[in-house]
């Protein structure tokens, strides 16, 4: 091997960790994948270099970020996802403010370009897209899956997680969302009271008519209920989940929003059930800050504060929230998704 340096990239001092090799615009020739950010942009983009025996320094394409911050901190080859007969590109985004954790998919092949065509996100602090990778066709469908880390996501005494993201053949490679803010379709917010018991609101904007289905999932992945599923106007809605007959523990409910011209999106959000026992205990233990709060005591105040906060209202905690800092919590994508989670 020759020691001598061939080629420089050189890059502001403000890069990410993102770094990847394969083919990404199906021409059978290795490319060159990693995340930078120069004095002209705003914010960090995946730079594409394209395989060739005259390869050249200046990236061929980038692939654009949508607005998030830490975008391309992990860059991973999702394989064939879409069954197209190309690798695709996997972007991840740990520790955003409200989702706290983003994948986008680019389509590779021929016609990639620079936006992303699918993605999913989690929140409740979870580091979700800290790590990521292809994993093949692990689940026998002929298209490439992605497993994704969180490693803070934590659920009662246990901690860290691992989603394996199936492959979609609706995903397609399109530039038709060139322009488009995230979200597009709807705003899922927290439940609320959460934690609760044994009743809790679930409310969404929809941003124009669509087809809603609402479903709540145990920690397995299993499906519990089905609160919604038919086509809703534009507008506010808001429906109650009863968690009676259930184990007390984290459920999750997820929205699935499919839009007149067909683009599906979704979000998932989480919730805890108590037991008629801990709700009690929380009670209790709310009386007692109050107690000693109203008797001087201004760290009970604040702590008493952030639990009701906590299982506030989800649109108030969003008019509280400053909307320069606010990061959407959702996105677009075409494809479904197959939660696991570490035990």
């Amino acid at each position: 091997m020759n020691k001598a340096i061939s080629k420089r990239l050189g890059g502001d001092a403000l890069t990410s960790a993102g770094l990847a090799c394969f083919d990404a615009n199906g021409d059978g020739i290795d490319d060159l994948l990693w995340t930078n950010q120069d004095s002209t942009e705003i914010r960090r983009n995946v730079w594409v270099h394209f395989g060739d025996v005259n390869f050249s320094t200046i990236p061929s394409m980038k692939l654009q970020n949508p607005g998030s911050v830490n975008f391309g901190n992990v860059i991973a080859d999702a394989g064939d996802m879409n069954g197209d007969g190309h690798s695709d590109v996997a972007v991840g985004v740990f520790s955003v403010t409200e989702v706290d954790g983003l994948v986008l998919i680019y389509g590779g092949g021929p016609d990639i370009d620079s936006n992303f065509d699918a993605g999913v996100g989690m929140d409740f602090d979870s580091n979700f897209g800290w790590s990521m990778s292809g994993l093949g066709d692990v689940t026998g469908d002929g298209l490439g899956d992605i497993i994704v880390g969180a490693p803070d996501y934590a659920f009662g005494e246990q901690k860290g997680y691992w989603g394996i993201f199936k492959g979609d053949s609706s995903i397609t490679v399109t530039s038709v969302r060139e322009n488009l803010l995230l979200p597009s379709l709807f705003t899922l917010y927290q439940a609320y009271p959460n934690p609760f018991n044994p009743t809790t609101t679930i409310e969404y904007d929809v941003k124009q008519r669509s087809f809603v289905t609402l479903r709540v999932y145990n920690t397995l992945g299993q499906e519990i209920r089905t609160l919604i599923n038919k086509e809703q106007d534009a507008g506010q809605h808001s429906i109650q989940f009863d968690g009676k007959g259930l184990s007390s523990g984290s459920y999750f409910y997820e929205i699935i929003i499919e839009g007149p011209d067909g683009t599906t999106t979704r979000q998932t959000k989480k919730m805890l059930l108590l037991s008629e026992r801990e709700k009690q205990a929380e009670d209790e233990y709310e009386r007692h800050l109050l107690t000693i709060g109203l008797a001087g005591d201004d760290a009970a105040l604040k702590e008493l504060a952030r639990l009701q906060f906590k299982r506030a209202d989800g649109r108030f905690k969003q008019f509280l929230m400053d909307p320069d800092n606010a990061i959407p919590d959702s996105l677009n994508r075409q494809r479904s998704i197959h939660l696991g989670f570490a035990r």
